[in-house]
C-alpha cells in the first residue's frame, strides 16, 4: 500500500493508555480526526508493539507521524511517569 502524504498519525502515549489517530487537513482549515483507537499500556511491552497493532487496524499508511509522551526525556529516551 502506498504512503499517504496528506494524513499524519498522531499519538498520545501515557503510562495508562496509548491513544492513536489519523489527522487529515481540512480544505477549509483545521484537521479531521479519523481512526481513533486507545490501547492499554500494560497490554504492550513497548511503544513499537502498540504502534504496530494500530497500523494493522487502519487501511491508510501515513508518511508522517507525531508522538507525545507523558514523562521526562533522559539520555534520548522518554521515561513514562506512571509506568515502567
Amino acid at each position: 500500500m502506498p504512503m499517504t502524504s496528506d494524513i499524519i498519525i498522531a499519538a498520545d502515549i501515557g503510562g495508562t493508555n496509548a491513544r492513536f489517530g489519523c489527522l487529515e487537513r481540512k480544505p477549509s482549515g483545521g484537521w479531521d480526526a479519523q481512526n481513533f483507537a486507545k490501547f492499554k499500556g500494560l497490554d504492550y511491552p513497548t511503544f513499537e508493539a502498540a504502534l504496530e497493532t494500530y497500523l494493522d487496524t487502519i487501511t491508510v499508511k501515513p508518511k508522517y507521524a507525531t508522538f507525545c509522551a507523558a514523562g521526562p526525556v533522559e539520555d534520548g529516551y522518554v521515561n513514562l511517569t506512571n509506568t515502567d
